[in-house]
């Protein structure tokens, strides 16, 4: 496409709504993004600074019946994939705040250190970016191993 700005979308069978941003992923560089959906609409944030929002986003992930679900794939064929690695996904039941989301992206400057860490991890412990061990979340959907652990 011609524009080069993020987007992020959502849709449950009437219109498509999304938030457009003009700031493009910096290249060869870890990057965090992070979008919250709730009462005030939704919010996307670069690196921790929010870049983008729309209040008429009123979609809630939690009413969607999907039957497409990618990361970094578009649901439309012409579309390019996206190049790149994603070291971390999470999901949430709740929005996080503004300082939540920078203290989670503050973390990915360390995100080489998670290669090195990563042999001593045990598969139920829960790490940081960094490959410290964390306390679990309460809540949410996290991604461990591959595989999707609901809290």
């Amino acid at each position: 496409k011609s524009d080069t700005g993020m987007r992020f979308s959502i849709k449950n069978g009437g219109d498509e709504q999304q938030i457009r941003t003009t700031q493009a992923l910096a290249q060869n560089q870890w990057v965090h993004v992070a979008v919250t959906i709730g009462a005030e609409g939704a919010k996307l944030y670069l690196d921790g600074e929010m870049r983008g929002s729309n209040a008429n986003v009123n979609i809630k992930p939690s009413e969607i019946c999907p039957v497409f679900n990618y990361i970094g794939r578009s649901q439309f064929p012409a579309d390019p994939y996206f190049k790149g690695r994603i070291d971390d996904f999470r999901i949430y039941n709740y929005v996080l705040t503004a300082e939540e989301i920078k203290a989670i992206a503050d973390m990915t400057d360390a995100v080489k250190g998670v290669q090195t860490a990563k042999s001593s991890m045990q598969s139920n412990d829960v790490y940081d970016l960094s490959g410290r061990r964390a306390q679990p979340r309460t809540k949410g959907i996290v991604i461990r191993n591959g595989h999707k652990i609901l809290k």
